[in-house]
């Protein structure tokens, strides 16, 4: 092989290990954003994600500070674009909302588009926050639980 080729190929290698490989197979942290219709203020008591070949699994737990809006969905944003999923359609995995001194509700947690989800509790017809309808309030936690597959 040319000299230059090798020179350019090893320099190729540095930045991939330098820049993907840091973020598999170790766990990493993010900041889950969430609305329900504003944004609504949470504490992220722990987000944490971890890449193993292109297998996404994250886990979070956050506590409501502020207030969203009865009668609209719960929506969890914030997802890195490098998490994207391959598809946005289907179930990814579990979240439980407890609402409270009113109830816990737990059901599939689904993406709405590549960057959030939302969830929906069994044998309801929308999603956590319509259906039941309530806004989240101060003293509420959102936990979550994914694994899919990224792009």
């Amino acid at each position: 092989m040319n000299d230059e080729l090798v020179k350019r190929i090893n320099d190729l290698q540095r930045q991939v290990d330098s820049l993907i490989k840091p973020e598999v197979g170790r766990w990493q942290t993010w900041t889950p954003t969430v609305t329900q219709s504003v944004a609504v203020t949470v504490t992220v008591t722990f987000a944490r994600y971890v890449v193993r070949d292109n297998t996404v699994i994250l886990r979070a737990s956050l506590a409501v500070t502020g207030a969203g809006t009865i009668a609209n969905a719960v929506v969890i944003g914030g997802l890195p674009a490098a998490l994207a999923p391959v598809s946005a359609a289907g179930v990814a995995g579990i979240i439980r909302i407890f609402d409270s001194g009113t109830a816990f509700y737990v059901g599939s947690m689904e993406f709405l588009n590549s960057t959030s989800f939302q969830g929906f509790a069994h044998l309801e017809t929308d999603a956590i926050g319509i259906d039941p309808s309530f806004a989240l309030a101060s003293g509420d936690t959102i936990s979550f639980e994914a694994a899919y597959e990224r792009t």
